[in-house]
């Protein structure tokens, strides 16, 4: 495995320095194509979260699937909103771990303000799974801040565990460590295809947990024999229905992503319809498969159709720039502005959207009995929840 410009060094978690540094245009793109895809996974993931397989293609038949046929108009979600937040802290932060700390707390805020009926629902899922959308969180803040820190020295581990020692979320920085290495990965070689097997031997090696360890084990067969989504995720008992711990979402993500690493369309669309918590895999696989592939190699419809109001394109492309530029050492804040967002426009976007999030369960579930009984006339056993 070979880097674009600089050799393998002797890192502790993976084999390429933070330091190691690609070429500008490398480097735009990786972080274009971490936009794109964390946001248009996020978009095609949410509408089947809880789902299980049978229902998933009952309710939107088979891929390839539009990204402009939601039912939501494609509006950013939770999770690009923190990708951007992540990237203007990241300007912000003159380089200094404590000032990114500073400003990501005080952007989330806002966020979380503009979204009072989410927050709710959101202590009431935290509540109830023990946290898991904090750990979620942080993995995609982990994406997020990658493809931006890559070449700079500073390591993207560091800046999330400051963040989780501020919220104090626990377990979650070894799930972070791998999603780190993996997505240093995806920017940094250009084979990964051929040495898919390579990097999942390290992926089992830097596992520092058990639970981890064992489950990237378990899959381990299953990589070297090139297995399908779907036959892979009976080795580690894949719930359909129910968001899973994160070591098992983390272990999934990464099998799906390395397993379609070469196809950046492909590795969504087939790790959204294996149910269970599909708007978190959705974003991680695409954020992942998106550092690899950059602009060119995403469908154009992607980039037309996600809408990030307040935010437009030409606001995206200037973001990419200037934090493709950084860091610019001690006068960031005069070289490189935090591309502020508009705080009532995302106010305005969300109460518009709103209802329709709160209703989507509504519309789909004559959609999941449908799926249910049919399940249950062929004699199999139903995996249906309902919403």
């Amino acid at each position: 495995m070979t880097p674009h410009n600089s050799p393998p060094s002797d890192d502790r978690s993976t084999a390429f320095s933070w330091s190691t540094t690609t070429t500008s245009f490398r480097r735009t793109a990786s972080i274009t194509g971490m936009f794109v895809g964390l946001m248009g996974g996020e978009i095609l993931g949410r509408q089947r979260q809880g789902l299980n397989r049978v229902a998933t293609l009952a309710m939107f038949g088979r891929p390839p699937y539009r990204l402009g046929s939601c039912s939501d108009r494609c509006f950013m979600g939770p999770y690009g909103e923190l990708a951007i937040a992540a990237a203007q802290s990241v300007l912000r932060s003159r380089s200094k771990q404590e000032t990114f700390v500073r400003e990501f707390t005080r952007r989330r805020m806002w966020q979380k303000a503009s979204r009072p009926g989410r927050l709710i629902v959101r202590a009431m899922s935290n509540a109830a799974q023990g946290g898991f959308e904090n750990q979620a969180d942080m993995l995609i803040l982990a994406c997020a801040l990658s493809p931006v820190l890559q070449g700079s020295g500073c390591r993207p581990v560091r800046w999330v565990r400051a963040v989780v020692e501020h919220y104090r979320i626990g377990n979650v920085m070894p799930a972070v460590e791998l999603v780190a290495q993996a997505a240093q990965y995806s920017i940094l070689v250009d084979d990964l295809w051929q040495k898919r097997g390579d990097i999942w031997a390290e992926f089992v090696d830097s596992a520092e947990n058990d639970s981890l360890h064992n489950l990237l084990q378990r899959l381990t067969p299953a990589m070297e024999s090139n297995w399908g989504l779907s036959r892979a995720t009976a080795l580690i008992d894949h719930d359909e229905t129910e968001c899973e711990d994160i070591d098992r979402l983390v272990v999934l993500a990464l099998y799906s992503w390395l397993r379609n690493c070469n196809r950046f369309r492909f590795a969504i669309e087939r790790t959204i319809t294996l149910g269970g918590c599909t708007r978190e895999l959705g974003a991680i696989v695409g954020a992942l498969a998106g550092m690899g592939a950059g602009p060119d190699k995403i469908p154009f419809e992607w980039s037309t159709s996600i809408n990030a109001f307040p935010h437009n394109r030409k606001w995206f492309r200037k973001l990419s720039r200037r934090l493709t530029d950084w860091p610019h050492g001690s006068d960031d804040l005069l070289k490189a502005p935090a591309m502020p967002s508009q705080f009532v426009g995302q106010l305005i976007r969300n109460l518009a959207i709103g209802p329709g999030m709160f209703l989507a369960p509504l519309v789909r579930l004559p959609c999941r009995l449908r799926a249910a009984a049919r399940a249950m006339g062929r004699g199999g056993r139903s995996r249906f929840k309902s919403d």
